[in-house]
């Protein structure tokens, strides 16, 4: 990725990318969620469906729609390391009572995610790379990455 490119997220819920390839109007508990609002079903769907926990690259997103969730955002939880969110804060969906951040495992998280100071190279690695020579690159293409993650606190 470069500088300024936007991604944006789907999940499976209960399901697999490929079984939405293979029958694209899957729906029910296996409807693909999307962190772009016209991507989902409704346009209203993606508030709160992926929020910004914090101002490290910390993200949240419920595993069903947010209009039947119960929107305690700590279904599943990932950082992307310098990535600029233009989504809406967490403080806006989640109530005090509900807010895992202030658990102690939410703590952590937080923390572990904080950026940290930049550190020396490994002596043993050469500081400079050549640029006379470039490694070879090669275009993969690899099937698509099916993940289930869960967290819970």
């Amino acid at each position: 990725m470069k500088p300024g490119d936007k991604i944006g997220i789907m999940l499976v819920p209960n399901g697999t990318v490929r079984e939405v390839y293979e029958n694209p109007n899957i729906g029910g508990d296996k409807q693909p969620l999307f962190s772009m609002a016209t991507a989902n079903s409704s346009d209203a769907e993606a508030a709160g469906q992926i929020a910004s926990a914090d101002s490290n690259g910390i993200f949240v997103m419920e595993d069903m729609p947010i209009a039947s969730s119960d929107r305690d955002l700590n279904d599943i939880i990932f950082a992307f390391k310098g990535a600029a969110p233009q989504v809406i804060s967490m403080d806006e969906l989640i109530g005090s009572n509900t807010d895992w951040r202030t658990s102690e495992a939410g703590k952590k998280l937080i923390a572990d995610a904080a950026p940290k100071s930049e550190t020396k190279l490994d002596d043993k690695k050469p500081d400079t790379i050549s640029t006379t020579n470039p490694p070879e690159t090669k275009t993969e293409t690899t099937p698509a990455i099916e993940a289930k993650i869960r967290t819970r606190f």
